[in-house]
């Protein structure tokens, strides 16, 4: 079985703030909008059964195209989103700096890995995309999605990726 990744398309510029996601969800823009239907010239004669795409816009406009060529309908799956952000999306550096000085200075050192204030950490986003990897490649076509609330490390229920 080959496994092909494709990072969606540009994106526009401009707000598009999902609360949702707590991060931008732009759409393609004209450049992104044209090279997502590049890619049906490529995979014409590739033999593709399942496209996945997160939730956002960007990257279901980009999995379209091929998509309507190969009659599939993709399947979203949270656990490829990008990662929560937690508050942080809302506020400006200079407040992030007065009230997460001790994330501010770790996110920056890029020493470790950190959690965003009421968001997650690049290890939990790491996990739940190698999960779904490990599914696509065991079952195939069959891929069943677990249903399951995670937990942080602080035992506090966080944004489950998957369903």
């Amino acid at each position: 079985m080959k496994v092909y990744v494709v990072r969606h398309g540009d994106k526009a510029e401009g707000d598009y703030f999902n609360e949702y996601f707590k991060h931008q969800d732009e759409p393609l823009s004209e450049s992104g909008e044209a090279k997502a239907k590049m890619l049906c010239t490529y995979f014409k004669d590739i033999s593709i059964t399942q496209i996945y795409t997160s939730e956002y816009l960007r990257t279901k406009q980009t999995a379209k195209y091929v998509a309507e060529l190969k009659r599939i309908t993709p399947i979203e799956d949270r656990r490829l989103n990008e990662i929560d952000n937690g508050i942080i999306e809302s506020l400006s550096d200079d407040e992030i700096k007065k009230r997460y000085p001790e994330f501010w200075t770790d996110f920056f050192s890029y020493s470790k890995d950190v959690r965003f204030p009421d968001g997650e950490t690049g290890e939990e986003v790491k996990t739940w995309q190698k999960e779904l990897f490990d599914e696509i490649l065991k079952y195939g076509q069959d891929v069943q999605h677990k249903k399951e609330e995670r937990k942080n490390e602080l035992g506090q229920s966080s944004n489950s990726r998957t369903g």
